[in-house]
């Protein structure tokens, strides 16, 4: 989910069911709105802890690409890894609205 309230950009991921393990968050530089498939995904950090099973990954995602400007779209992936396993990607992806 992507906010914009009064040119403040809020970038946050539904975490609904999350383990007390590893999350990890990557996220591609912003893109056309007309891209539906990205393929470079770098390492933005560590899933921050959710409030209300809401993740703010802002904080993460601006010091990588940028505050991400309106009408682009930004993707962004987390992956949960355990015991030395990963799950498979939880892909999530949404277009900068205007304020």
């Amino acid at each position: 989910m992507i906010t914009n309230v009064a040119g403040i950009i809020t970038l946050k991921r539904r975490v609904p069911s999350l383990r007390d393990d590893h999350t990890f968050v990557q996220g591609a530089a912003p893109w056309s709105a007309g891209i539906s498939c990205v393929q470079h995904f770098p390492f933005l950090g560590f899933l921050p802890a959710p409030t209300d099973a809401w993740s703010d990954v802002t904080v993460l995602y601006v010091p990588r690409h940028g505050v991400p400007p309106v009408g682009k779209a930004v993707f962004v992936r987390i992956r949960q890894h355990s015991n030395g396993s990963n799950d498979l990607f939880k892909h999530s992806s949404a277009i900068v609205p205007a304020a």
